[in-house]
């Protein structure tokens, strides 16, 4: 294996330089500041002691931890998302040409995800990262390339085009039905089985929404189009959705694959 186009056994120390990695649990010390693990372990990465502290407030500055009550906070008092910004920051130290990101929003809440998402996006120039992760709006939002692993094989890998394309087998179909319809209320499906009969499945019935799912075989979309606004017209709904197969079908799919079930089964 190469890795930055070094040799991973025969020139496995030039090839540490050049990788980064992010743990899935971050490791750090309760005691130290911020600023104190970054100058720490720029040591460690061999740089010299008078460019220390510029070289962390830098990269502390990169991660959204460079002002000077964070710069100076023992980790130890770190909100999750601020730890996982340093084991990014620490990972970023050397400048590394592959990074390796295990699980990075896990256990986050949905406004820190976006800020740590936006860290990782902003750092992919010049720059190869992997990415692990079992949420697939995260694979979704930051991947060029996605591979999708089942009992410790990889099944699948490409963009998300042709991920959808060669396993995405359905539309998916949502529609915002009148205020006061009933949720036992069943005018869409009927309306969409007398055009496509068992090709239509109900996905949820929630509130005002309905969402179904449609096979693509045998279906012309622009008929489609058609029967959705016909019966937009027809007033069983106001506002309408399609959209593609969505990653998390095409991930049920797979791993339905390997298991030798049907998607609906698991």
């Amino acid at each position: 294996a190469y890795i930055a186009g070094f040799d991973a056994v025969e020139e496995r120390s030039d090839a540490l330089k050049e990788l980064g990695i992010v743990p899935q649990f971050d490791v750090y010390y309760p005691d130290l500041t911020v600023g104190e693990h970054l100058m720490m372990y720029a040591a460690m990465k061999g740089v010299v002691q008078r460019k220390q502290r510029e070289w962390a407030a830098d990269i502390a500055t990169k991660v959204g931890l460079g002002s000077d009550d964070v710069f100076n906070r023992r980790a130890g008092a770190l909100s999750g998302g601020m730890r996982r910004r340093l084991s990014i920051a620490v990972a970023l130290l050397s400048n590394p040409r592959v990074l390796f990101l295990d699980e990075p929003t896990t256990g986050l809440d949905p406004d820190m995800k976006r800020g740590i998402w936006n860290i990782i996006e902003n750092m992919r120039q010049d720059r190869c990262i992997i990415l692990t992760t079992h949420a697939m709006d995260e694979a979704e939002a930051l991947c060029n390339r996605i591979g999708i692993m089942a009992k410790g094989t990889m099944k699948c890998i490409g963009t998300q085009s042709d991920l959808r394309d060669r396993y995405g087998s359905t539309y998916e179909l949502t529609f915002t039905v009148p205020v006061n319809t009933d949720t036992s209320d069943e005018g869409v499906e009927a309306y969409l089985v007398e055009s496509y009969d068992d090709k239509v499945k109900v996905v949820s019935t929630f509130g005002g929404t309905r969402v179904f799912t449609i096979d693509k075989e045998g279906v012309d979309l622009a008929e489609l189009f058609e029967t959705i606004v016909k019966g937009q017209e027809a007033g069983l709904y106001f506002e309408w959705g399609i959209n593609n197969t969505s990653l998390d079908e095409v991930f049920i799919a797979i791993t339905a694959e390997s298991e030798g079930v049907e998607a609906g089964e698991l």
